[in-house]
């Protein structure tokens, strides 16, 4: 009776140790370990290329989806001890909102390469980042590793065309939104197509401001709502090319906020043929104000208009009188003989 039980011990011994070595032998499917059942020196800098060659390879101890496993150590943790990990799990590609992620330097080197010069699964950083200096990495907020703030060249994304006259503007100056709203950094298109899309405040009072199929602009409040000249290669000269912004109007602020209407003004222009420059000096300023102040308030003219009124004129008002009297010979005017005092 005891030969039975003998062999039943055996049996279960045999089935136990052939279990024991099953567990126990190297799995061909896991990576590299080491006798302790680490990962090697410098596996931080390898693992990123060598999952992506095999990605099913670290579910053996990670878990199918990478959370823990039977190691209990998520890709996705904050970190793990000293060395950051992937807190935002796998980035789909393409990645838009890439520059919102933490520790680019560590995070992005085993793609991208040791120094983001590109790697054997990930490009470089400088493939979209053209202007980046090799090796470094971008800047959040300084638009400035494919393209020049304000862009200065001749290729896009860094296109130079009136951005500079522009980018002298108070209250425009380095605040792309006012023509780019919605296309900066992290929104879908950035990077890949232009996007023109106006702040509501620049728009005229005709309408919204749009952009042309010509790169032309219409219905933005800076240029009266007037047509602009084209993107790349119009220019407008604001000491003389007033009507190219300003527009005879019926009434005040009509059409546009910055129509001109009082007064004498279409028989000076129409009639008489003098330039707005005759009259009217746009080099004045006054507590800070200029002709170009508060482009994004359009109804209200924080530079008085009055104050801009040459010298020569002689310009007076009394009360709802105005009168002019630039004499015959008036100085600095476009014609040479004008007229004694009159009313305005």
């Amino acid at each position: 009776m005891r030969e039975p039980s003998v062999l039943i011990k055996i049996l279960v011994a045999a089935i136990i140790s052939v279990s024991l070595w099953g567990c126990g032998k190297a799995n061909d499917n896991a990576p590299a370990l080491d006798v302790v059942g680490q990962h090697p020196t410098g596996w931080v800098s390898k693992h990123g290329p060598l999952y992506l060659g095999n990605p099913g390879q670290c579910g053996e101890c990670h878990g199918a989806d990478l959370t823990g496993g039977i190691a209990k150590v998520s890709c996705f943790s904050v970190n793990l001890g000293a060395q950051t990990c992937h807190p935002n799990g796998p980035h789909p590609v393409p990645w838009p909102e890439h520059n919102k992620a933490p520790n680019l330097g560590n995070a992005c080197t085993p793609c991208h390469g040791a120094t983001l010069s590109g790697g054997p699964n990930a490009p470089a950083c400088s493939k979209c980042h053209l202007l980046l200096t090799p090796g470094s990495l971008p800047v959040l907020g300084t638009c400035i590793t494919c393209h020049n703030k304000p862009p200065q060249g001749a290729v896009f994304p860094n296109i130079s065309g009136a951005h500079r006259k522009h980018n002298a503007l108070p209250g425009v100056a380095d605040v792309c939104s006012t023509c780019h709203n919605g296309g900066g950094s992290g929104s879908s298109g950035h990077g890949k197509q232009l996007t023109v899309a106006f702040l509501p405040a620049y728009g005229a009072k005709t309408g919204t401001a749009t952009i042309n199929p010509d790169n032309s602009c219409s219905n933005v409040s800076c240029h009266g709502g007037v047509r602009t000249p084209v993107w790349r290669t119009g220019k407008i000269n604001p000491g003389t090319d007033c009507i190219q912004c300003h527009t005879a109007g019926t009434a005040f602020q009509t059409p546009q906020y910055n129509s001109f209407f009082s007064g004498e003004h279409i028989k000076h222009l129409t009639e008489v043929g003098l330039v707005c420059t005759d009259c009217h000096d746009m080099s004045v300023t006054s507590s800070g104000a200029s002709h170009f102040s508060g482009l994004n308030t359009p109804s209200t003219f924080e530079l008085n208009p009055q104050l801009t009124i040459r010298g020569p004129v002689n310009y007076t008002k009394n009360g709802a009188t105005a009168t002019c009297s630039p004499g015959q010979l008036p100085s600095g005017f476009s014609i040479g003989v004008c007229h004694g005092t009159k009313n305005w």
